[in-house]
């Protein structure tokens, strides 16, 4: 009701927003009794509601495209945009310059900040933000983006087919790597600006595969850096992505896809993205000389030929041990045998990784299966298993099926010294006649038993104290036995 009032009573616009948002009397301007420091709660809803109330009163308050200059008519003429589609685009211009300064209501958008255009790019914004930066340096446009810089270089760049976009990247790695020739570039200047795109996640930008130590050419003029970008489409990818987002926005994909190509490919200069140059073509723009130096060779079949010149070009590669003439690109593998290479390196990793799980769930199987063990010998818990194989496999097969492992089943390097606990040899626990043996004299508390094998044994050499044998006899304590041996009378076995 407060805010109504503001408003019909004569106050601008934004100074209505500024009463609505301004934390010190936000709340009073809405009618609240408080008028002291508002809750943080009711400061952020007043913000989202002043944000929202300002969008809405710049979609109404915005005004009409601005009207571009005669240079810019003619290309949208050429394009066949219409209207329609003009409005379109500025729609997303003005939206970007709405976003500098979001206290401000934008009514007329005439200019931006090369900043802004970045906000046109929503994934895979790190790979190709610096081609965009790059792409608006051509044109100009370091400090602001006008309206007519903003068509002229945008529409220019969508309709470029790709073997003008390879000509437009062979521009842009040369202004990133500062190059100090502008008519070819170096296999050094190729790997500095590559090397980004090594390690990339996204698969179409990865350039893993390509090692330009390995290609027979250290200069790349503008034609063979075409012809190694349409083998190796990786090294262009990055730019065909950023052009499909531009084209998203100016004016969208669809209208794109229906556009009709040009009857040849252009040549891409550097003023090709400059508008009002002051270099004319009497004869319209100039064509591209493309070749297929490499290209025709590695499509039909290439035959090993004139020996000693590619010795004299290749002879500094590898430390100056040169290259062997396996194909037109020398020792680099081509697309189809990278992805054979990369494939088979991300089934080795699997299985690797695969072992390692394995292993590690060995591992804690091994350790509980221990803690176990010691708790059961504590607890004088030692249940006779079944015959089974002395190694880590069985031991771990008997714990996952729930079978409490007798004292003595682990292998010969985990038992007790003395065969004592903890580790008696299961064999220990089984006499020839299969039953245990008793102690000779009352009461005690020690139950001898014989080994499995032990017939060759002199006799009596493992027997109980006091049954007859001279010599210390080896012997076993069960935890838990009672004193006296009375429950044991009679041959019993060990109790459970």
């Amino acid at each position: 009701r407060n805010s109504t009032s503001l408003i019909s009573g004569g106050l601008a616009s934004d100074d209505v927003l500024r009463r609505l948002t301004r934390p010190e009397d936000g709340l009073s301007a809405l009618g609240c009794q408080r008028r002291h420091r508002a809750p943080p709660m009711a400061l952020q809803a007043i913000k989202v509601l002043g944000k929202a109330a300002r969008r809405c009163m710049g979609l109404v308050l915005k005004g009409a495209p601005p009207e571009p200059e005669e240079e810019v008519v003619l290309l949208l003429k050429s394009l066949k945009l219409n209207k329609v589609h003009l409005l379109q685009i500025y729609d997303v211009f003005h939206f970007l310059k709405q976003t500098e300064d979001e206290e401000v209501i934008v009514v007329d958008a005439t200019w931006i900040e090369p900043e802004s255009v970045r906000r046109l790019i929503k994934d895979r914004r790190k790979w190709v933000l610096k081609l965009l930066t790059r792409l608006l340096d051509l044109g100009g446009c370091k400090e602001e983006v006008t309206w007519n810089n903003y068509l002229w270089i945008f529409l220019r760049f969508c309709s470029l087919n790709r073997v003008e976009l390879a000509q437009a990247l062979f521009l842009l790695i040369q202004a990133e790597v500062a190059s100090p020739t502008v008519h070819y570039i170096d296999s050094v200047q190729l790997r500095e600006f590559y090397n980004f795109y090594q390690a990339c996640p996204v698969p179409a930008f990865n350039t893993q595969g390509v090692n330009f130590d390995k290609l027979p050419m250290t200069r790349f003029y503008a034609s063979d850096f075409v012809e190694l970008t349409q083998r190796f489409e990786c090294l262009m990818n990055p730019l065909v992505d950023l052009q499909r987002v531009i084209q998203s926005h100016v004016p969208s994909k669809d209208f794109w896809d229906q556009v009709e190509g040009q009857l040849f490919c252009r040549k891409i200069s550097f003023d090709f993205f400059v508008m009002g140059t002051s270099r004319l073509h009497l004869r319209g723009e100039p064509a591209f000389r493309e070749t297929c130096d490499m290209l025709l060779p590695d499509a039909l079949g290439a035959i090993p030929i004139n020996l000693e010149q590619w010795v004299l070009r290749t002879s500094h590669c590898r430390g100056g041990k040169g290259l062997r003439q396996v194909s037109v690109w020398g020792e680099q593998p081509p697309p189809e045998v990278i992805d054979q290479i990369k494939q088979r390196l991300a089934e080795e990793a699997e299985q690797a990784r695969l072992a390692r799980e394995e292993r590690d769930d060995a591992a804690k199987l091994a350790a509980a299966m221990v803690r176990r063990r010691f708790a059961l010998a504590l607890q004088g818990n030692l249940v006779a298993s079944p015959a089974y194989e002395d190694d880590e496999r069985a031991a771990e097969a008997a714990l996952v099926e729930g079978t409490l492992l007798a004292e003595g089943t682990l292998p010969a390097q985990r038992q007790g010294p003395e065969g004592g606990s903890p580790g008696l040899p299961r064999a220990a626990w089984t006499p020839p006649d299969g039953r245990g043996t008793r102690g000779a004299a009352a009461g005690t508390t020690s139950t001898a038993v014989q080994p499995l094998g032990a017939t060759t044994a002199p006799a009596g050499a493992l027997r109980a104290p006091g049954a007859g044998a001279s010599g210390n006899a080896k012997h076993v304590t069960f935890a838990g036995a009672k004193a006296g041996g009375n429950d044991r009378a009679g041959g019993q076995a060990p109790p459970p």
